[in-house]
Formats: C-alpha cells, structure tokens, sequence
C-alpha cells in the first residue's frame, strides 16, 4: 500500500538547497549564497552537535550567559564558511577593506564571517536565523490552486 500523504516529499530540504541571502546593513549589499544550517545539511548538523555536547556538558545545572550565547555564536562562525556558504558572485561579494568586491574562496568566507560576527554581531545572528529556518529553502508557498497537490479536497 502506497503512502496517502507522499505528496508532502515537496516539502523536503536537503543540502543541495540553496537560498541567496543579502546582507543590506553592509556597504556594496553582499548577497551569499547558502546551504540550510539545520538538520537537512548533514555535515553541517553533525559537526554542531559534536561542538555542542561540550557546551551542553559543561553547562549542566547552571543557566547560560553572554559568554555561553558568544560560544554557540563561534561555532557558526567555525562552520559556516565549511558547510553552510556555497559562495558568491563577483558582483554581489563583500567589500574588503581596500573598497574592492572580495571574490569567493573558502579563506575569504571565514575571514568574513568572523570579521562579521565580531563587528556587526546582530547582522550575523540575523542571518544565522534566515539560514536555520526551513521553511526559507522551500519553494514559494503554494497557492490555492496547489493545494489539490498538498492534499486539499
């Protein structure tokens, strides 16, 4: 017997999902394009639950503080430019210090994120949120005309 409700696999996000975020508080407006980072991009989920047993570890019986908050902020700034940036184009990349669009390397990603999350630590959780939300890889919301493929009578 089939599954009466396997049309709901449209919903489904995985790691070749990409999302383009742009970041308007930056000078040039950056766009990067992104994985999801959540359970849906393995290497990424499994490397953040290996940094977070630690912390998890260490915090037992005590509440978390500022220092705990920049903790779980450095692992997204360890794993972002690993698992969740794909790149960006030339003409949408950050500008670098020198005033110049910075082309896409891995190096280069990390550089960034780090310089983001330590100047502009509000814009960088901003974004870590935009990425952890599955519902911003899925394709636009159906409208009432597909609702008879989700299932509507």
């Amino acid at each position: 017997m089939s599954n009466p409700f396997g049309n709901l696999s449209k919903l489904k996000v995985d790691a070749s999902d990409l999302v383009e975020y742009t970041l308007y508080q930056l000078e040039g407006e950056p766009t990067i394009r992104c994985r999801i980072a959540g359970e849906a991009n393995r290497p990424y989920y499994t490397a953040l639950l290996k940094m977070s047993a630690r912390l998890a570890k260490r915090l037992r019986g005590r509440d978390a503080d500022a220092k705990t908050l920049r903790e779980s902020r450095s692992y997204d700034v360890t794993l972002f430019p690993k698992h969740v940036i794909d790149g960006w184009d030339d003409d949408k990349a950050p500008i670098g210090v020198d005033g110049e669009r910075v082309p896409y390397t891995q190096k280069d990603a990390a550089s960034f994120v780090e310089s983001l999350a330590e100047f502009a630590p509000d814009v960088f959780d901003e974004w870590r949120t935009y990425v952890s939300q599955t519902a911003n890889f899925r394709p636009d919301e159906p409208t009432k005309e597909d609702g008879k493929d989700l299932g509507e009578r």
